[in-house]
């Protein structure tokens, strides 16, 4: 069964990077529409937006639109300072036409397969021109002008989500006092799963080689410290498998702070902060298998701010052995938003471990996890339980 999701969250503002000349511009056109822009007839014609960026009106009698072949002329019509206007690229035969909603037509229909669109003062000189070659266009998306975004919100901004059952009160869009109560609490990127694309969970933190075996039967805790440089999220917590062929025993990850007290190379002084994650790898339910390591999506992903941290496991054993000190696994800084630091600490099960242990900084495989920047296009909020219910 579909289910709608309502998602009061994410809104991004597009800002055009304009030629040096200040003149009217072909800001963006669309010449594969299927869906996004109904004209006042209720078709879903191709379309050009004209952008005026100057202090000025324009006055638009006499510019012209110019594809391949055809030359169509603007009526008397003004574009205020600043403004944009929405043309429809529909081929009337009757001009000028506008059409009930306002839209003025063109003679002229865009080519999909990608074809010279010119701006033409009335001199016909040019003022704008997306020249040859111009590629193949993708049904329902625009093509224009470079942009940047200018981020209002970001995915994990907090956000109401509701997966409803029945008609939506109408005042939800209204500034009316409107009540969220059974809406969900959570993030602004809500979607079915833990992950929008499915290789887009994050990266792996500590890597272990596919097939990798164990050498050690450890059953206290073992721990691995790093800093985030820059804010992250963790997706997902991991553990090793001996093998891949799944858990003998069940192990338990934990996300810790770290309290550095001051000393920040010193971490023999390091004690616990609080418990940011935990998920436990079951026998039963060991997670996914990803090279060396088994991971499970946390149910909402956790912002990690700049700071030190450790990530600690427990529960190995003879029958199932942790990796302790092999030189072929390997660390991923995302880009340099985490460093790896210290040489690994051990000490009792279940608690922070305080026992330096000799390095590397990755000495164990054991625990792990998965994490990505703060702008990443992965789902925070999981609807999954709701929209199977």
């Amino acid at each position: 069964m579909k289910s709608r999701i309502w998602v009061l969250g994410q809104i991004s503002l597009l800002a055009l990077m304009l030629p040096l000349r200040a003149d009217l511009v072909v800001s963006e056109f669309g010449a594969a529409n299927d869906a996004v822009l109904f004209d006042g007839l209720g078709e879903a014609e191709d379309w050009v937006e004209i952008h005026n960026p100057t202090a000025a009106t324009v006055n638009l009698a006499g510019w012209k639109l110019r594809d391949s072949t055809t030359t169509w002329t603007f009526p008397a019509t003004t574009l205020p300072a600043g403004g944009f206007m929405v043309v429809i690229a529909s081929g009337k035969l009757q001009q000028p036409y506008t059409d009930p909603a306002g839209y003025l037509h063109t003679s002229f229909k865009l080519d999909a397969a990608g074809e010279v669109l010119s701006l033409l003062r009335p001199d016909n000189s040019v003022a704008h021109e997306f020249a040859a070659p111009v590629p193949v266009q993708k049904t329902d998306v625009s093509y224009g002008l470079t942009q940047t975004v200018t981020s209002l919100t970001t995915f994990d901004a907090a956000a109401k989500v509701l997966v409803p059952s029945a008609a939506v009160d109408p005042l939800w869009r209204s500034a009316v006092a409107f009540s969220t109560a059974g809406w969900t609490n959570g993030n602004a990127a809500a979607g079915y799963g833990s992950v929008a694309f499915p290789s887009a969970s994050g990266t792996v933190a500590y890597r272990v080689n596919t097939g990798t075996t164990g050498n050690q039967d450890w059953g206290g805790t073992l721990g691995m410290d790093f800093i985030v440089n820059e804010s992250v999220l963790v997706t997902e917590l991991g553990c090793f498998d001996s093998g891949g062929n799944g858990l003998g025993s069940n192990i338990t990850v934990q996300l810790y702070a770290r309290n550095t007290n001051g000393t920040p190379t010193n971490f023999a002084d390091d004690t616990a902060g609080a418990v940011l994650a935990t998920e436990t790898f079951f026998t039963t339910s060991p997670g996914t298998l990803l090279e060396g390591n088994r991971f499970k999506p946390l149910a909402t992903p956790v912002t990690l701010a700049p700071g030190s941290y450790s990530i600690v496991a427990y529960g190995y054993s003879a029958a199932e052995l942790n990796g302790n000190s092999s030189p072929g696994w390997e660390t991923n800084s995302g880009g340099g938003k985490l460093s790896f630091v210290g040489g690994g600490r051990y000490g009792n099960a279940a608690v922070f471990p305080t026992n330096l242990d000799g390095g590397p900084a990755n000495r164990y495989a054991a625990g792990t996890f998965k994490f990505a920047g703060p702008n990443d296009p992965f789902v925070r909020t999981n609807l999954q339980l709701a929209m199977n219910g």
